[in-house]
């Protein structure tokens, strides 16, 4: 009896053994607490376990994910420099096509936002690139897209434009998508009329200030309307540098699109 006893203790006890060595690390414990933490939006804390994790753990295979960690949550509380630089560490050390993927689309997303165009192409390909099994959102399709139309890129961004008309035809920005396939070249406009003579008035005044101006007629949500527009630029900064040459004079003049 006590020896039945004896073996099924060491039967029981082998079985935790066993269990646990399934279990996570420790490492990979510390770092889920610290997701727990950036889901709860408690920045700090998953940042601070972020860098204890850096600290005791310089060789550990998952540093990119701890890199990634304190990424996700400088970047949330607004340190984006910070946040920037750890996202390339996370990149420079991983192979994962998911955290890869993830961390260029951070990356993109800042230099988007920043204005930085060029940056934000490169980044939004690297991240479509190397992790292809990641459906992209509409939002990521459009800002590639507009980015790769802002530095001159046009067939390239017509890819993506229609990738975003095609596979969200219910999203608020297909339609703006679908208007942008067709454009070759950004121009300044100066006004949009409901009359095509108002339009003409506009454009006569503007030729006599010795600007080339044009009337094209538009539909813009089932409205025709006769756009007043000058200028055939290829990037987004040739012509916003059109567009402050003439400022002065005509203060309402806009980059289109």
């Amino acid at each position: 009896m006590k020896l039945r006893q004896h073996l099924l203790t060491w039967i029981l006890l082998g079985g935790a053994v066993l269990i646990s060595g399934c279990a996570a690390p420790p490492s990979m414990l510390n770092l889920n607490t610290g997701y727990h933490d950036y889901r709860a939006s408690d920045y700090v804390a998953a940042s601070g376990v972020a860098n204890q994790f850096i600290r005791q753990n310089p060789g550990s295979a998952a540093l990119d994910e701890a890199y990634y960690l304190r990424a996700i949550s400088r970047e949330a509380r607004g340190n984006l420099t910070r946040s920037a630089a750890d996202y390339h560490q996370a990149i420079a050390l991983s192979h994962r096509p998911d955290l890869l993927g993830k961390s260029y689309k951070a990356l993109g997303d800042m230099a988007f936002v920043k204005g930085d165009y060029a940056t934000a192409a490169t980044d939004y390909l690297h991240s479509l690139h190397l992790d292809p099994a990641a459906a992209p959102d509409p939002l990521m399709l459009f800002r590639v897209a507009t980015a790769l139309q802002n530095t001159g890129h046009w067939n390239q961004a017509r890819t993506y434009y229609a990738q975003l008309a095609g596979g969200f035809p219910h999203s608020p920005l297909a339609a703006v998508a679908m208007s942008r396939m067709a454009l070759t070249h950004f121009a300044i406009q100066y006004g949009a009329y409901i009359y095509s003579q108002s339009a003409w008035t506009e454009a006569n005044a503007l030729k006599n200030q010795g600007i080339a101006a044009m009337v094209l007629m538009q539909v813009s949500q089932g409205r025709r309307l006769f756009v007043v527009q000058s200028g055939h630029y290829r990037t987004y900064a040739d012509a916003l540098a059109a567009r402050q040459r003439i400022a002065v004079t005509n203060p309402q003049a806009i980059v289109s699109p």
